[in-house]
């Protein structure tokens, strides 16, 4: 199967999705992955949204980033005070302020195409990346339509935070603080 934009898309049967070869994010400092696409593409009956978006993440570049700064700060923040609140003693990096965060985040190299459960309007691209304050489950980036930031946290699988809470009231929510729930 080929994409329009990345080429042929080949499967891999052990995870059940579909890869590109190596893509390059020139925007980002010539970040190298993989779009990989889930069986839910092959379903979708409007791949043109997969397309366009795959084409909008493959554009993006530091300012995307940069707009996100403050959330990606507070989670470090949140986590930074659980580790202080809890005792845990973790070696966690002093982060001044949030333009510095970036430089303590190791953006992934597998960059995943979906729906939303609850809506299903948007495809989103979704990033697991390495930070330096939250070894275990990282932080996870989520772009809607593949250029704009739209949820950031702690890497766990879902698209919005609509979907990861189930609450309708923060589908525009890019970070949720685990003190405001």
């Amino acid at each position: 199967m080929d994409v329009p934009g990345i080429g042929p898309l080949r499967l891999d049967e052990s995870l059940d999705w579909y890869y590109s070869d190596a893509v390059r994010l020139v925007g980002l400092e010539g970040i190298v992955g993989h779009v990989v696409l889930t069986e839910g593409y092959l379903a979708d009956d409007d791949k043109p949204a997969f397309h366009d978006a795959i084409a909008e993440f493959l554009a993006i570049n530091e300012d995307t980033l940069r707009a996100a700064s403050a959330d990606v700060f507070d989670y470090y923040l949140d986590t930074f005070r659980i580790d202080r609140e809890q005792g845990w003693g973790l070696d966690l990096p002093e982060i001044p302020d949030p333009d510095s965060v970036w430089d303590y985040v190791s953006f992934g190299t597998a960059f995943h195409f979906g729906r939303d459960q609850r809506r299903r309007s948007h495809v989103f691209a979704s990033v697991e990346c390495e930070c330096a304050w939250e070894r275990e489950h990282g932080l996870q980036i989520v772009l809607r339509d593949g250029r704009t930031i739209s949820k950031v946290g702690p890497y766990d699988g879902h698209l919005t935070n609509a979907d990861a809470y189930a609450d309708d009231r923060l589908d525009a929510v890019v970070y949720v603080s685990p003190f405001a729930l």
